[in-house]
């Protein structure tokens, strides 16, 4: 909500005593990078988005796909509607981060991204055994 709010430059009265808002939103509107010189803007590119969406499946991917159940057990019908409401959510954020200002965006694509990350670590025997997590 915060980062959202000084894109939109919205602002009470309490945040006018504390914070200059117009100087936030001067300065994201003027500090963008690559594609994207203006943060208080949504991504007409839709590659933020995009990365988004991509970032949150992979994240729903790695995690489903670390929960294995043995070869001759079937998936439940609760475990597969909590994957495909999980991945619908995933897609729906698409949309939403395009309508978002950029400077939101680039925050979801920023942790989606680190999540991943984080878990492609956390999938690694040699760093597992670094950092001492446990075979479970």
């Amino acid at each position: 909500v915060g980062i959202r709010n000084m894109s939109m430059m919205r602002e009470t009265q309490e945040r006018l005593v504390n914070v200059n808002v117009q100087e936030r939103y001067f300065q994201l509107s003027s500090e963008g990078a690559l594609w994207f010189p203006n943060l208080t803007e949504p991504d007409a590119s839709l590659l933020l988005p995009i990365l988004v969406g991509l970032a949150f499946a992979t994240n729903i991917f790695i995690t489903s796909s670390r929960i294995k159940p043995t070869p001759d057990a079937k998936v439940s019908k609760y475990s597969m509607g909590i994957t495909i409401f999980l991945y619908s959510i995933a897609g729906l954020m698409v949309p939403l981060a395009a309508i978002q200002p950029t400077s939101l965006a680039l925050y979801w694509a920023t942790s989606g991204v680190v999540g991943v990350a984080i878990n492609l670590l956390l999938l690694s025997p040699k760093f597992r055994a670094f950092v001492r997590i446990p075979k479970i």
